[in-house]
């Protein structure tokens, strides 16, 4: 073989590789949130005292607690989804009181905060979830895909999705079971 088709096959195998982690990297962001590990995300719920129950088989979901709180009396759920190990695809958080305005409640707000801070995209969501947690209903497309939604349907509960938006998906695959009572 001549130099020059040792340098046209090295030139065809460089942009095959190009292509090929170009492709995988278009799947992983219109399918998984970037920049959280699920199984990290998992870890850190449990060192924080979260107790963690397996809700689903197939995929993925489990649905994270504080240890001391069972049925409606916690304060907050978190919910992670995933279809492929150490991704993610959806995230859940919900927030209840026991009768106080949850607007005023630093330690539930922290919660969203941190969720928040996982996610690597370009937008200031913290800030965005402050300005918008008090709101009935509001949504922002953090990139092409992944769409993040915050609810205050009363003044004891907030609820906020984060999931991808593609082909399979247009809401979060994550169900409502009406635990919080909306």
């Amino acid at each position: 073989m001549g130099k020059k088709q040792i340098y046209f096959l090295s030139i065809i195998l460089v942009l095959m590789m190009f292509f090929i982690t170009s492709c995988d990297n278009d799947y992983d962001k219109k399918n998984y949130i970037t920049g959280v590990d699920f199984e990290e995300t998992i870890y850190k719920l449990k060192k924080e005292g979260y107790r963690i129950d397996n809700l689903k088989s197939d995929n993925i979901l489990k649905s994270c607690q504080p240890n001391n709180s069972y049925g409606n009396t916690f304060t907050d759920r978190i919910q992670l989804y995933s279809d492929e190990f150490g991704k993610t695809s959806a995230i859940r958080i919900e927030s209840t009181t026991d009768g106080n305005n949850i607007s005023t409640n630093e330690d539930a707000q922290q919660h969203y905060f941190w969720i928040g801070s996982l996610l690597s995209y370009p937008k200031n969501i913290k800030k965005w979830i402050t300005d918008n947690f008090n709101k009935d209903k509001s949504s922002i497309m953090l990139d092409k895909y992944t769409k993040m939604i915050i609810y205050a349907p009363n003044k004891y509960t907030r609820r906020m999705d984060v999931f991808k938006i593609n082909d399979t998906n247009k809401e979060s695959p994550i169900k409502d079971d009406e635990l919080l009572g909306y």
